[in-house]
């Protein structure tokens, strides 16, 4: 009885069932609330593509047809950007960036001259209180 425990054959939280795949007639298994009946993804599309599939001749003419055309995506995903001046005064960089993004600095080492050195920023260096030397 422990040995079959051991194997998963009374398991009742992992029961697993066998099933026939449609496509090839292999067995596979599965969980006994699972909807699958094919063993694989490449199984399930033979079965279902297979008056979708085109022969050589059909590819190699379609691909000629569209040859020389642009691409119908080319700049679809393209996001508009501005010239924007860099808030370093002593940097002035002028530098592209996104229409909808806030951006002030060209760069974060221009950010961090300007705005780590304050004690209140978010990126200002916190020292360790275990660093600290004591006299």
């Amino acid at each position: 009885m422990k040995e079959n425990w051991k194997k998963g054959l009374f398991d009742s939280i992992r029961k697993r069932e066998k099933r026939i795949c449609k496509g090839c007639n292999k067995i596979f298994e599965v969980i006994p609330s699972s909807p699958k009946i094919y063993c694989s993804h490449s199984c399930a599309a033979k079965d279902a593509n297979l008056g979708r599939i085109q022969f050589e001749e059909t590819r190699i003419k379609i691909g000629k047809a569209s040859m020389g055309r642009k691409s119908p995506y080319k700049g679809i995903f393209k996001t508009p950007r501005i010239n924007v001046e860099c808030g370093n005064p002593k940097c002035k960089k002028v530098f592209l960036a996104e229409k909808y993004r806030d951006r002030k600095y060209c760069s974060n080492k221009c950010h961090m001259t300007i705005t780590g050195g304050k004690p209140t920023s978010p990126k200002a260096f916190k020292r360790k209180g275990r660093n600290k030397k004591r006299y």
